[in-house]
């Protein structure tokens, strides 16, 4: 995926979990001798390091010192003494992080599938305040040619790295022009020109109700992170939502890479209400340096941007309260889209249907030094029964491939949905793995436990 042509990276980027800081402690210069400049890269090793040995989840698994001098890049010191299990620790500009936590981006507006066919390219989704979306470009779409060249060559060039794949694409630059010709589902041939611009991307893509034997079922499509924004696109679609008096809902996770815990749990709240009132949300496990944090469904979360903008009480009053949910999940959902899941099968039935889930229990909270931001690892995220443990990925339920984007949100010719509806109504799904989830007391060990 090149930044031309897919205007978002939050999925991966925004892999972690903002948490509410659990007495972590901050970057300081304690360790840094007085002839190391402030900010040269030496410093800034030393000064990360030091933090990774207050606040990492694996602090254990830190070698004893390293050599300030010996790192380039603060990642690259950090990839040097990370432990081999983490996948997700990262360091970046703090410029970078707060457009991605804001949902600030960048091109046409689009993510694009070069892996489905040779003759066409497959449009995953597009945001809708952006070219694309604008030009009238949806999931489903078929891209035939950019400019005057057909999708077999840029399929070929993308997946080569041949750089006449970027010049194809232009120069960042606002109100670059590239005209496009995609097929519509119904096989209607559309012509028109994508213009490249800022961005404000939209989390919430679909919401919708269909009609099915179990009741009015409601469609939510929540994608490309948790961020700042989120919080007031789903309190808009929950409005819609309780208005339209769902009885079920499906909730699509299948491209949501995580971000902050406080919205993961106000999407939980919207969806089981008095349930989970006054219930435990999560036990946030950090190092023995670090007291663990217990965070209720009836408690915002001390974020790091906390979002006053609704109280949780307005949100009990308008909750679904439903006694099950059907969650969609790919391989790309992770971090806090796994937290909804883990944290509501103790208090309701939640299934799971496509393919398994990416295998986040951790999360870190963002620290900043220099202009940089980093975000290491430094808790796990047990639900109320202390299940945490699934590294592996949540599996799925029902199992349903998604290779292959054949219809919009909320359209039952997409096989996940169907497969969903399906469930509702019938209670089971073909080749299912598994028929719901029932909670019960968790019997495999989290990862860390304070001494």
């Amino acid at each position: 995926m090149r930044k031309s042509v897919i205007s978002s990276m939050i999925a991966l980027f925004i892999a972690g979990c903002g948490g509410s800081g659990g007495g972590l402690s901050g970057p300081s210069r304690d360790s840094v001798p007085n002839n190391i400049a402030q900010c040269s890269q030496p410093d800034k090793n030393l000064v990360w390091f030091d933090f990774l040995e207050k606040n990492y989840l694996w602090d254990q698994q830190l070698p004893n010192s390293i050599d300030a001098f010996a790192y380039a890049t603060s990642q690259a010191m950090l990839d040097d003494v990370k432990a081999p299990e983490d996948r997700f620790s990262f360091v970046l500009p703090s410029s970078t992080w707060d457009d991605i936590s804001s949902g600030n981006a960048f091109g046409y507006g689009m993510r694009l599938d070069f892996n489905e066919s040779d003759d066409y390219i497959r449009i995953v989704y597009t945001y809708e305040n952006a070219g694309a979306g604008r030009a009238g470009l949806e999931r489903g779409d078929r891209i035939l040619s950019l400019g005057d060249t057909p999708a077999s060559d840029i399929i070929d060039w993308a997946r080569t790295n041949d750089s006449r794949y970027d010049e194809l694409l232009g120069p960042d630059q606002a109100g670059f022009e590239l005209a496009a010709s995609w097929q519509k589902p119904n096989g209607e041939i559309v012509n028109s020109t994508l213009v490249k611009g800022n961005i404000q991307v939209n989390t919430v893509m679909g919401v919708s109700t269909l009609n099915s034997n179990a009741g009015t079922v409601g469609y939510l499509s929540f994608q490309e992170g948790f961020l700042d924004p989120s919080a007031g696109e789903l309190d808009q679609a929950f409005d819609f939502l309780y208005d339209s008096a769902v009885k079920e809902l499906v909730l699509d996770l299948r491209y949501n890479g995580g971000g902050r815990v406080d919205v993961s749990q106000r999407l939980a709240t919207h969806i089981a209400g008095d349930k989970v009132r006054d219930n435990l949300f999560l036990t946030f496990l950090y190092n023995s340096n670090i007291s663990s944090d217990n965070y209720f469904f009836n408690n915002a979360i001390d974020s790091l941007k906390p979002d006053d903008a609704q109280p949780y009480n307005d949100i009990f009053n308008k909750a679904l309260n439903l006694d099950r949910l059907v969650v969609l999940t790919s391989a790309e959902s992770c971090s806090a889209s796994e937290i909804v899941v883990n944290a509501l099968r103790p208090y309701m039935e939640v299934t799971t249907v496509g393919s398994t889930t990416c295998g986040k229990p951790v999360g870190m909270v963002p620290d900043e030094y220099c202009d940089e931001t980093m975000l290491a690892i430094n808790f796990q995220a047990v639900n109320a029964v202390g299940f945490g443990d699934y590294f592996n990925g949540i599996t799925a339920d029902c199992p349903v491939s998604d290779e292959t984007v054949v219809a919009n949100w909320g359209d039952r010719n997409d096989p996940a949905i169907d497969t969903a509806i399906s469930y509702l109504e019938n209670g089971s799904c073909a080749n299912a793995a598994s028929m719901g989830y029932k909670p019960e007391p968790a019997t495999a060990k989290p990862l860390y436990l304070p001494q």
